[in-house]
């Protein structure tokens, strides 16, 4: 899965050796990260694959919790389909 000259990793997220994230840009400039198949800001479908820059500004993330599987046996939850 990983090339050792550089090739990509996951194309449509990043590459190695020097490790670079792949977004998208379209015909007007606006760039987006993951990529694309239109721009998030003007709506083009003319998007082009892009390496990006090293550094940048975050404008949103996520943060998602998930209990290990022995946690939720001490609780007596399943923790699928639990009927809440």
């Amino acid at each position: 899965m990983s090339s050792s000259n550089g090739a990509a990793l996951m194309p449509d997220l990043f590459t190695t050796e020097p490790f670079t994230l792949v977004g998208t840009q379209c015909e007007s400039g606006h760039s987006s990260f993951p990529t694309r198949d239109f721009c998030p800001v003007c709506y083009s479908t003319d998007v082009q694959p892009i390496e990006l820059p090293p550094s940048g500004t975050v404008e949103t993330f996520t943060t998602v919790h998930q209990a290990r599987s022995r946690d939720l046996a001490t609780s007596g939850r399943s923790g699928r389909n639990s009927g809440r």
